[in-house]
């Protein structure tokens, strides 16, 4: 909002909620706009057909911080102690992850059906949220850079979000 030339709390009236709360705000009209992610948006969209999405996150990324990376949104982590010991379990681990990931976009319908055995999500709703989701598989390593912007961006808006600071070298996994 800052980089748009937004100040929170004078020019916009910020309130924080649960995912859900959220979406019960905007759908019964006691709010206007929230922040949410998918597939929740897809969720409420399919509630009510009159919600449109008005940001794309990932642009607005791309201009704030002049990176061509989307905004990262998830990661996976080990301890130190399984890189160690089983570094060919954690390699496996993420070719499969990548294989399972690209599945799950070549095939939505199949990863909705899957989403709804083991998750009790609803399948239409994960199944038309997928082609919205940033769904991409990047290693750390390749990560770092947006991933330093990206901590250093939260540690401008807060110290105590990150834990006071940035992380260090062995934070990005290196195979």
């Amino acid at each position: 909002m800052k980089q748009n030339g937004l100040e929170p709390g004078k020019d916009v009236d910020l309130q924080y909620t649960q995912l859900a709360e959220g979406a019960q705000l905007l759908l019964s009209g006691k709010a206007s706009t929230i922040v949410s992610i998918q597939p929740q948006i897809t969720a409420i969209q399919m509630k009510n057909d009159k919600v449109r999405s008005i940001v794309d996150y990932k642009n607005e990324w791309q201009q704030v911080t002049g990176l061509s990376t989307d905004l990262p949104n998830a990661g996976l982590a080990t301890k130190q102690s399984v890189l160690t010991s089983q570094p060919e379990l954690v390699a496996r681990f993420q070719e499969e992850y990548q294989k399972a990931l690209e599945w799950t976009l070549d095939h939505p319908k199949e990863a909705g059906e899957l989403a709804n055995k083991y998750f009790k999500l609803d399948a239409a709703v994960v199944e038309k949220a997928i082609p919205h989701m940033a769904l991409d598989f990047a290693s750390a390593s390749d990560s770092k850079e947006v991933l330093t912007t990206y901590y250093q961006t939260l540690m401008n808006y807060s110290k105590d979000s990150i834990g006071g600071k940035l992380p260090d070298e062995q934070f990005y996994y290196q195979p």
